[in-house]
C-alpha cells in the first residue's frame, strides 16, 4: 500500500488553508484553556515557522503554547527526542505543571516518544497526519521519501540512522502504546496526501477523523476546533 499520486497532488490545497487560517483567529464559542503548557512539534523538514498559526490560535484561547525551538525537524530521532526531552523539562518546571504535546506528522512519532519517557511531566499527545500504525519509508510518498534521504545523507549518526533498521530507542517504540495517564489522540484525514490515512488509525487509541490536507492540518480552522476540544478534555488513557 502506497500514497497514490492523485493524494498527493491534492496537497496543494494546503496553500488555501494557510491563506483561509490567517486572516482569522478561533471561534468564541471553542473552550478556553487555563494557562496550561501546550508545546507544538513540526513535521518532517519543518520548523517553527510552520506552526505559527496553531500556536498564535492556541495563545489566544488561553494557552501558554510554545513551538519547540529545535530548528528544523529533520535530524537523527533518537537525538531528536532527547534534546526534546530538555525542552519538555524546563517547560514543566516553569508551569508547574504537566505539558501537553502536539506533534504534526514526524513531529507526532517525536511526541510520542518523549511522552513515552517522561510520563510525569506530560498528560497528553495529540498527533496530526502521524502514522501510528507503522508506516514504512518505502510505503511513504515519494516526497517524504526524498526528504528522508537528504535528512540521512547530511545528518546520520550511525548505521541505518533514520530507517526501520535502526535499532535505537526512538525506532523501536514506533508502535508503542503510551503508559497510562497519558491521553493519546490521532488526527487523521482520508484527504492526506502525504502519509496512508488507515495507518493514523489504530486500535486502542483516541482516533478522531478531520477534514484537510496532511500539510494544512496544522492551519485548519476545522482541525483547529477539535484540538480545542480536546484539550480539555479528562484524561482518557490509551487502552492498553
Amino acid at each position: 500500500m502506497q500514497v497514490k499520486f492523485s493524494a498527493l497532488f491534492s496537497e496543494f490545497r494546503a496553500g488555501f488553508e494557510f491563506l483561509e487560517a490567517i486572516g482569522s483567529l478561533p471561534a468564541d464559542d471553542l473552550p478556553h484553556g487555563d494557562g496550561k503548557p501546550v508545546m507544538l512539534v513540526p513535521g518532517l523538514w519543518g520548523g517553527d515557522e510552520s506552526l505559527f498559526i496553531l500556536r498564535r490560535n492556541l495563545a489566544h484561547l488561553g494557552y501558554d503554547a510554545r513551538t519547540w525551538r529545535l530548528g528544523r525537524n529533520n535530524r537523527c530521532g533518537e537525538s531528536t527526542v532527547e534534546h526534546l526531552l530538555g525542552k519538555i523539562g524546563a517547560f514543566a518546571g516553569r508551569s508547574d505543571r504537566p505539558v501537553a504535546l502536539i506533534g504534526h506528522s514526524r513531529g507526532g512519532f517525536i511526541a510520542r516518544e518523549a511522552a513515552r519517557r517522561v510520563p510525569n511531566l506530560v498528560d497528553r499527545v495529540i498527533t496530526l497526519g502521524t502514522p501510528i500504525g507503522g508506516q514504512s519509508v518505502t510505503e511513504a510518498s515519494f516526497m517524504v521519501q526524498a526528504l528522508m534521504a537528504v535528512s540521512r545523507r547530511l545528518f546520520a549518526e550511525r548505521p541505518g540512522c533514520m530507517t526501520e533498521k535502526c535499532g535505537c530507542t526512538y525506532v523501536q517504540h514506533f508502535s508503542t502504546s503510551l503508559p497510562p495517564g497519558v491521553a493519546t489522540y490521532s488526527l487523521w484525514s482520508k484527504d492526506d496526501g502525504v502519509v496512508i490515512p488507515e495507518q493514523c488509525v489504530v486500535p486502542g487509541e483516541n482516533c478522531v477523523e478531520v477534514k484537510g490536507t496532511h500539510v494544512g492540518m496544522v492551519a485548519s480552522r476545522e482541525t483547529f476546533a477539535v484540538i480545542a476540544k480536546l484539550l480539555n478534555e479528562p484524561i482518557v488513557a490509551a487502552t492498553p
